[in-house]
């Protein structure tokens, strides 16, 4: 642990059974101390690479490592730096009472600050007066919001329904490779959608009649990965390094183990002298009725490099410049957007005699892109709306019951609504238009290569079936960017926006309503469905900006478009609501 955190500074890496062992010395003051100093510092490390959960719960140890100390200078400076790391993870939840808490714990720091060290007290001074403005923008928000009547919501609560996901903390990496009976390291963590773990919610993993102290069995499999489909390689195996462990299982939310890939020479030769690759599948084996869907998460495209360990290293086969060069070109998009896992995501459709499974592939890079990187609970509330679209069809295809011919969404992110949506209406001549953030553009057009083999029919215009990635930051106008070519001669109600989880900051709410706007008022545009789920408690000023933009908003749950319990089943959590222009609005522009 201080090689690791000391001399290297790289608090991320800092082996958690080190800690562990450090923690365990509680007769010695100082490996007390300095246990507390590194889980401060991973957390620190860990909150610059996104990983919230884990440094909430590092910088919680620190602070109980730290209380049982006895005073002297070297406790002080530790019982600083916990409380600095665990304000600062406490800053990203953003609500009110872990604001409240981050700001508390502060204060208590700098009220000590004769025995606090130089070094902290600036980062310190910073981060309370950033959390005093959030915490007074969010009370002033809430008086004006009252003041003018407009709609205020209560605290964010958590989505009962939410989903977790497994993630990947440790895994081979895409330019390394694999190679066969070397052994390597795979850990993985189950998270909600903001990287939290929450032991309460343990038990949603397990059906009502299960006991939830079980550990959660995990399944490793390998697929061979092609743009084509990832089929399951029989005669690839993956085997535990330590004997006394049969299979993999989650504890307390993590599993981490030590694995080693096998597998005949016939089969590493194929995969070495074609060139093709594989991905490591890790997935959840929950019970039919756990309360709680667990996604689950594979590696980006490995190559097997064809080298056995019992055969020494002379023994290689060796690798043509052509195919490494290849490989090479396959995994640069992954390390230029910074992707570390893929995620697959099943869905069905059809009709009960006749139902389809869809297997829909997307890479995630929530390092790189934060938000826009990841997928949100709130796109699987979209797609499951189409997937009934007979429940809301006056909404979703108008009064003449007639599917659209273009269909933008909104802050795609990684694109999984855009391509659900380009398979659920493939068969109507649908064009499907991602839009997103410049810097998001390049993730959503490698998800859409990575799933075309769902548009491949054989036919020649097969290829114009996927969605299209471009370009819209909110607030531009349309006439400036590079897609208006697709809204040219379309007629009126042929287009239609949909969006999901986009209303989350309240310094976008505006340019946001400026595209919806923009957007309604075309005459070629029929409304907007979205997906909306409470993420800020000023969320009420947008919807207050939509009203005075004359966009007028209904909820689906509305007796108009369909029952409460419907509506309810359909957005597994989320709301989804319906934008439209209002009729004032409409007779207006009528009578110019």
């Amino acid at each position: 642990a201080d090689f690791v955190g000391g001399i290297l500074r790289d608090g991320r890496s800092i082996p958690r059974g080190a800690l562990n062992v450090l923690n365990a010395s509680t007769g010695s003051h100082i490996d007390a101390v300095r246990c507390t100093e590194l889980l401060a510092a991973r957390s620190s490390a860990l909150l610059r690479h996104g990983d919230v959960g884990q440094a909430l719960c590092d910088s919680e140890s620190a602070l109980r490592t730290c209380e049982s100390l006895p005073q002297s200078p070297g406790s002080s400076s530790a019982a600083a730096l916990a409380k600095l790391a665990r304000a600062l993870a406490l800053e990203n939840l953003s609500d009110t009472s872990s604001l409240r808490c981050a700001r508390d714990l502060l204060q208590d720091l700098l009220t000590a600050s004769a025995s606090t060290s130089s070094s902290l007290l600036a980062p310190a001074i910073a981060a309370r007066q950033r959390i005093r403005s959030a915490l007074a923008r969010a009370a002033q928000h809430n008086q004006h919001l009252e003041e003018r009547g407009a709609p205020t919501f209560g605290p964010i609560s958590t989505n009962s329904k939410e989903t977790y996901r497994l993630q990947l903390r440790r895994t081979p990496a895409a330019r390394t490779g694999m190679f066969l009976n070397l052994p390597f390291e795979l850990a993985v963590a189950v998270t909600n959608e903001f990287g939290l773990y929450r032991r309460s919610d343990v038990h949603s993993f397990f059906p009502q009649d299960v006991n939830a102290d079980e550990p959660l069995p995990l399944k490793i499999s390998i697929v061979a990965h092609s743009e084509l489909g990832g089929k399951a390689v029989s005669s690839l195996q993956v085997h535990f390094c330590c004997a006394n462990i049969g299979r993999a299982s989650l504890v307390d939310g993590r599993a981490e183990f030590t694995l080693v890939l096998t597998s005949s020479a016939e089969e590493s030769t194929l995969f070495t002298h074609r060139g093709q690759s594989i991905r490591l599948v890790v997935e959840a084996e929950q019970q039919s009725g756990a309360r709680r869907r667990i996604l689950g998460v594979s590696t980006v495209p490995l190559r097997i490099q064809n080298m056995r360990a019992d055969r020494g290293l002379n023994e290689c086969s060796a690798v043509s410049r052509t195919d490494a060069v290849e490989f090479a070109g396959r995994i640069e998009p992954y390390e230029r957007l910074g992707v570390v896992s893929c995620r697959t995501m099943t869905f069905f459709h059809g009709s009960q005699s006749d139902l389809k499974q869809l297997d829909i592939l997307v890479a995630e890079s929530s390092s790189y892109l934060g938000i826009g990187g990841k997928v949100w609970d709130a796109s699987f509330a979209l797609i499951e709306l189409f997937e009934h679209s007979e429940v809301y069809r006056d909404v979703l295809w108008g009064t003449k019951r007639d599917v659209p011919r273009l269909i933008i969404e909104l802050g795609a992110g990684t694109g999984v609504t855009s391509l659900a949506l380009a398979v659920l209406l493939r068969d109507h001549g649908v064009q499907i238009l991602a839009t997103d953030l410049g810097p998001v553009v390049p993730l959503l057009q490698l998800n859409v290569s990575l799933n075309c083999r769902l548009f491949d029919d054989g036919s020649f215009e097969s290829h114009r079936r996927g969605p299209r990635a471009e370009a819209l930051p909110w607030g531009v106008p349309l006439q400036q960017l590079a897609f208006t070519d697709l809204l040219e001669h379309l007629d009126a109600g042929a287009i239609l926006v949909v969006m999901a989880d986009v209303v989350y900051d309240p310094e976008l709410y505006a340019p946001l309503v400026a595209t919806l706007a923009e957007l309604l008022t075309m005459p070629q545009c029929r409304g907007a469905i979205m997906a909306y789920q409470k993420r800020h408690p000023d969320d009420g000023a947008f919807f207050a900006l939509l009203a005075q933009n004359n966009v007028m908003c209904t909820s689906l749950s509305s007796s108009e478009h369909g029952s409460a319990d419907s509506a309810q089943t359909l957005c597994g959590g989320a709301q989804i609501l319906h934008l439209s222009m209002s009729a004032h609005h409409e007779r207006a522009e009528a009578g110019r």
